[in-house]
């Protein structure tokens, strides 16, 4: 090899010794040539600008380099994210598990690599860089935990399909006695795994909640947003399937068998709980299997305790005064809160069936029952808006005509097909039965839809559930299905209706209601107007309306006055730690009415409004049918911010909100 130098080839580890005999070289010639200022300076810019762009090439070589390896870590996390997703939906569960393996190996790397440059000498000192670092910090993280989440996910996946021997495309109705016992015992194994998924995804979405998304994420802002919503609403429903592989084994009987007391409220005929009690039946089931479903008319447990004289207990004064001087079982629901009402079921069930004479024992049914499930024609509309029609002894039952045939059925027509008026709702249970049939030849991909639709059903309040297990009703609250009065420190209003008329006449009724709120310096005053439109005709189904209504509003509240009673005095109680008042009121077929009530609100709501903030539940009674309901909110101090958004802002005091009330609602205001 040659000992020449090539004078091309640039030494840069001698590079500052060139540069410090340059700098003494100009200073020696400095001191010869005192007058040539200009080129010394312009010698020593070029050579320092030579130095930096020489420096420059070096590291943008090392940053190709590195960012090369990070671009393709960022596209080895992307596609095995991508093929995750993709084998999820095939059901490969397999495959699953390797891509998102990968896709949190690949993350995970990449994020490494980002923190370390976080703690680069200098990049940790440039503000713009360090903040563009941690935005992309928090993406990685938040990518990498939902790789996590599914590698989980894809784990009990794994488990399913192995209980499942395979067999994708059956349904639950198919399996035998021991796959239906491991696959519940699956579910009820899987919470703490759900609870891991559900982590991992509360987790990646309070990532990208701190991403910024300026610089070099701007061109995802709207892929961002778009991924928060789509995690929140995955958050939301994996929580609902948490809570469920709980409660199913307990509603499916396992590990041991359940017994259920079930009740059918007719919201035609409106009561505090969703309806008057019709019919009851007792549901059991055992390892997956419905054992046991029969159902009967209600009066088959009320009718021989009126003729038994030692059987006498005494109603509430409303129920007394105005329906009957007697409390039975049909009536027991006279509580809105469901646990409470449950209770009272239970104990007229226990007493009322201990006393039935031989000829009237039609329950055979002596245990304890597990819980109380309560449920409107609506929730029956809801499975088979799912399922689809069914049909018995000759008439075919769809959501659309589910409640007036039905109604016609146990009301009419039981006289001309020559079924006594003693047996005329057992077509109930016999309804039921195809409904559990259809239900259970559902194929699994078909449950998410199905669970949509229920859950959507819940939160309308068309079914109820009490269990007698503490942590198990626990559960149930939390997916919503408790029923009970809501516990809140805020303001709060409650509608409940009493149709004491002993017809279907709700199905006939329109209502609407105002609550007014207004600020003054002596305190907060409200108002709740509630009008009443009969569109309907006395006939078989409907009469005068006529009900006991009551409204339930925060504790210590202090009535000032009721207009529109029709009959009797205003009655003031306590209940589930609020205060209710209420009367009687009537409306004429074809009529209308209005009822109102005032009231002064307690000194602890006055005090958080001063302190700058009014808070407002609307709870809806189950199988109220309030077609629209008003809030007006009056202040002192201008209202700087309001939730929900569709408020209308009057002046700088004055929100109106309107809406109608399928489920719950939530009012927000700050001063």
């Amino acid at each position: 090899m040659s000992s020449r130098k090539n004078p091309k080839k640039l030494n840069f580890l001698h590079g500052h010794e060139r540069l410090e005999e340059l700098v003494e070289h100009l200073h020696l010639h400095h001191k010869k040539k005192k007058k040539n200022w200009l080129g010394l300076i312009w010698r020593i810019l070029a050579w320092f600008f030579i130095s930096v762009f020489l420096l420059g090439l070096i590291l943008a070589g090392f940053l190709f380099f590195r960012y090369r390896n990070f671009y393709d870590l960022a596209l080895s996390g992307k596609s095995g994210l991508e093929s995750s997703l993709l084998s999820a939906k095939e059901q490969n569960f397999e495959e699953m598990l390797s891509n998102s393996q990968t896709a949190a190996g690949s993350f995970s790397e990449l994020l490494s690599e980002i923190q370390k440059l976080r703690h680069n000498f200098i990049l940790k000192r440039i503000k713009l860089a360090d903040g563009e670092l941690a935005d992309l910090e928090n993406l990685l993280n938040s990518l990498e935990l939902v790789s996590k989440s599914m590698e989980k996910v894809a784990v009990i996946g794994q488990e399913l399909k192995g209980v499942m021997s395979g067999r994708s495309g059956s349904n639950f109705a198919e399996f035998s006695r021991d796959e239906k016992r491991r696959l519940l015992k699956m579910i009820y194994e899987s919470g703490p795994e759900l609870n891991g998924v559900k982590a991992d995804l509360e987790l990646s979405l309070l990532d990208l909640e701190r991403i910024q998304g300026k610089g070099v994420l701007l061109p995802l802002k709207g892929r961002i947003a778009q991924a928060k919503t789509q995690l929140g609403d995955s958050l939301f429903f994996l929580s609902k399937m948490t809570l469920a592989s709980e409660l199913l084994p307990e509603f499916a009987g396992y590990p041991e068998k359940s017994d259920f007391l079930v009740l059918f409220q007719n919201s035609d005929e409106l009561r505090p709980t969703g309806g008057f009690l019709g019919t009851y039946g007792i549901l059991s089931t055992d390892s997956g299997d419905i054992i046991r479903f029969d159902t009967h008319d209600i009066y088959h447990m009320d009718m021989p305790m009126e003729a038994i004289k030692k059987f006498s207990v005494v109603p509430p004064d409303p129920i007394k005064l105005y329906l009957n001087n007697k409390w039975f079982m049909r009536d027991a629901n006279w509580s809105p809160d469901w646990p409470t009402a449950s209770e009272q079921i239970l104990w007229f069930y226990k007493q009322e069936d201990a006393l039935l004479p031989p000829k009237n024992q039609i329950n055979n049914f002596k245990g304890e029952f597990s819980g109380v499930v309560g449920i409107t024609p609506d929730f029956v509309k809801t499975l088979l808006s799912i399922i689809g029609p069914v049909t018995v002894n000759g008439a075919t039952y769809t959501a659309d005509n589910f409640s007036h045939l039905l109604e016609y059925k146990v009301e009419q027509d039981y006289v001309n097909q020559d079924i006594s008026s003693w047996e005329r709702k057992e077509v109930i249970g016999s309804i039921l039965e195809e409904i559990k049939v259809k239900a259970f030849n559902l194929p699994y991909y078909a449950w998410a839809d199905a669970f949509k639709k229920i859950d959507q059903g819940v939160a309308a309040k068309n079914v109820q559930v009490y269990l007698k297990n503490k942590y198990l009703n626990g559960l149930v609250k939390e997916m919503n299905m408790g029923g009970e009065i809501k516990n809140t420190d805020n303001d709060y209003l409650m509608i409940v209706d009493a149709n004491l008329g002993a017809r279907k006449t709700d199905s006939v009724m329109t209502k609407s209601a105002v609550y007014e709120v207004q600020q003054r310096v002596d305190g907060l005053y409200a108002k709740v107007t509630i009008n009443y439109a009969h569109g309907g005709k006395i006939d078989w189904r409907t009469d005068n309306y006529k009900t006991y209504t009551r409204i339930y509003v925060p504790k210590d509240s202090r009535l000032l006055k009721i207009s529109g009673l029709t009959k009797g005095k205003a009655e003031v109680g306590e209940e589930a730690g609020k205060e209710y008042f209420g009367g009687f009121f009537s409306v004429n077929a074809g009529g209308a009415g209005v009822l109102t009530f005032e009231y002064k609100l307690p000194t602890t709501l006055e005090d958080k409004v001063k302190n700058g903030k009014y808070q407002l539940y609307i709870q809806k009674q189950a199988g109220n049918r309030l077609n629209k309901i008003k809030v007006d909110l009056k202040t002192i101090n201008a209202i700087k911010s309001y939730e929900p958004v569709s408020t209308e802002l009057k002046g700088q005091n004055n929100l109106i909100w309107s809406s109608a009330l399928p489920s719950d609602k939530e009012f927000i205001a700050s001063f």
